[in-house]
């Protein structure tokens, strides 16, 4: 190997690590867990006061993720329990990342459903940046 490629590979692998982990996407997270069962079940039977508690608690649930990559918005899409799915929106989970398979949570139910969510999805994005603005603001307000 010529001087120096090892230390742009290494560089370069590096790098991509770092992409995966701010998406996310960490599959040496992902793990059939009791979390994950609980969250499962919570998802998929509409149990949103339940979710609801758990994330006031542990709010970092909501980027649990099973073994297969799916996590809570996707079983949520999948039973298409809009309470569910707006609950994790606002609790600040992802809606861009995809699963073991490469899909995203949304592809998990039909177009209505999805719309939805990205109008969820986009009215907490605007707040997010409209906290940043106030926040950036605030700092200068003195």
């Amino acid at each position: 190997m010529p001087k120096g490629v090892g230390l742009v590979l290494l560089t370069l692998a590096t790098a991509s690590m770092g992409l995966l982990t701010k998406k996310g996407t960490n599959q040496h997270l992902w793990a059939d867990t009791e979390m994950t069962t609980t969250l499962w079940r919570m998802c998929s039977e509409g149990k949103v006061d339940e979710l609801k508690a758990m994330l006031e608690d542990s709010p970092d649930i909501v980027h649990s993720r099973s073994s297969d990559g799916r996590g809570p918005l996707w079983w949520a899409f999948e039973h298409k329990q809009t309470a569910i799915i707006e609950a994790l929106i606002k609790a600040g989970v992802s809606g861009d990342e995809t699963d073991a398979d490469g899909k995203k949570a949304s592809e998990m139910s039909g177009p209505a459903l999805t719309d939805y969510a990205r109008q969820l999805i986009e009215e907490r994005n605007r707040q997010l940046d409209e906290q940043d603005v106030d926040i950036e603001e605030d700092d200068y307000m003195d």
